[in-house]
């Protein structure tokens, strides 16, 4: 689950609207900023951030928007950096390990063999054989609801991410 930017919504919280005096800036109208900056500042670069976007990086699902989208950000709200907004770059923050001796080419033909092995010598084996398919039970308990509605919240936790 990714951390909310808490940063970034406080600073769009505390920017006042244009079209509304005494309200916050809305997710569109920061959107719409974000664009027309761009536009002006990046030779009529066109790009179209939404609602939606602002709404995603104020989630943490977007942790480091792009370069002319930060630029934006931190003129529309007047910082010097990044950081002031939330935005990690989750690549600078990677230990790199450099790896002597490695021969990749066996490395890749046996990660590949294992793969496929594992693949042919169970479920797919299991997929491909001749199995008997799931019997449907004659009653259905409270046992079998209850596996349903897991289910249910586990695939709808996949598809909904908080921004409509």
């Amino acid at each position: 689950m990714a951390k909310p930017n808490d940063e970034f919504r406080a600073a769009r919280e505390r920017t006042e609207s244009l079209a509304h005096s005494g309200y916050c800036l809305t997710r569109q109208e920061l959107a719409e900023l974000v664009n027309t900056y761009i536009w002006d500042h990046h030779k009529k670069k066109m790009v179209e951030a939404s609602a939606n976007y602002i709404c995603q990086i104020e989630l943490g699902s977007i942790r480091w928007p792009g370069k002319l989208y930060r630029e934006a950000f931190r003129a529309i709200f007047g910082v010097s950096t990044d950081s002031a907004l939330g935005f990690v770059n989750a690549r600078s923050r990677r230990t790199a390990v450099k790896l002597d001796n490695v021969k990749r080419k066996q490395l890749i033909q046996r990660t590949v063999s294992l793969g496929v092995g594992a693949l042919l010598g169970g479920p797919l084996a299991a997929l491909l054989g001749d199995s008997e398919p799931t019997p449907i039970p004659a009653r259905v308990g409270a046992t079998e609801i209850e596996q349903t509605r897991t289910a249910t919240r586990v695939f709808s936790g996949w598809l909904y991410t908080g921004c409509r």
